[in-house]
């Protein structure tokens, strides 16, 4: 009887042991920030520019410590969705610089550059946002072309097609195609505000705010 006591003692002991080998200190544990610009959803067939995530880290009563992801600021031309882009005067790559571009120059630089005006997080530019930055960071076209490529490539391995205006703006007009629309570098190395502005204006009938138009038509 003793004996199997013994044993019994001992299988515990060794259990408690293993136990207290594979409890793991969370407290100190490392979590990496993302630093991918472009996410794509496979499953919706679209692709997002974000810029990459920050980690915070706050010290709790009881010595553990709560990380917290915090998203930094949308690329470029303000907050809003599909919904919101049908009241904008002009097509969506107007107001964004996307990640393809932001890789010339590095993220730092350019959410440094965001930053130091906040009109370029508005819908209210002087100019085409693109065209601001091509300018402030001596982008040259050869490195723009390259950009476009790979971005073009991006939609490829994606199978999205790409869109090349100028748009047929046909009745019941699909917003998210502006998401995949190639920039212009014909148009926009010409550095003519005008120019690129009325190349990348909407039709008044497809500015759409409150249920009406710009031609003040209500819209269904």
């Amino acid at each position: 009887m003793k004996k199997s006591v013994a044993i019994l003692i001992c299988i515990i002991c060794i259990f408690s042991l293993l136990v207290g080998c594979t409890h793991i200190n969370y407290a100190n544990t490392t979590i990496l920030p993302s630093t991918s610009n472009d996410i794509t959803d496979k499953s919706k067939n679209t692709l997002l520019d974000i810029e990459p995530t920050e980690i915070s880290t706050v010290k709790q009563p009881d010595n553990t410590v709560e990380f917290t992801t915090l998203q930094t600021e949308p690329v470029g031309g303000g907050e809003d969705g599909l919904e919101g882009m049908k009241a904008d005067k002009y097509r969506y790559n107007y107001y964004r610089v996307t990640s393809d571009y932001i890789d010339i120059v590095g993220s730092e630089a350019y959410s440094n550059w965001v930053k130091s005006n906040p009109i370029y997080k508005t819908k209210k530019l002087d100019e085409m946002l693109m065209v601001s930055f091509i300018k402030h960071f001596n982008i040259t076209r050869e490195q723009f072309d390259e950009a476009s490529q790979k971005r073009l490539e991006l939609f490829e391995e994606f199978n999205m097609e790409p869109n090349f205006p100028p748009y047929e703006y046909e009745e019941n007009y699909n917003y998210e195609k502006e998401l995949y629309e190639i920039y212009n570098a014909d148009i926009i190395y010409t550095f003519d505000n005008e120019l690129i502005n009325e190349y990348y204006a909407r039709p008044p009938e497809l500015i759409i705010e409150n249920g009406t138009n710009a031609l003040g038509e209500t819209v269904e």
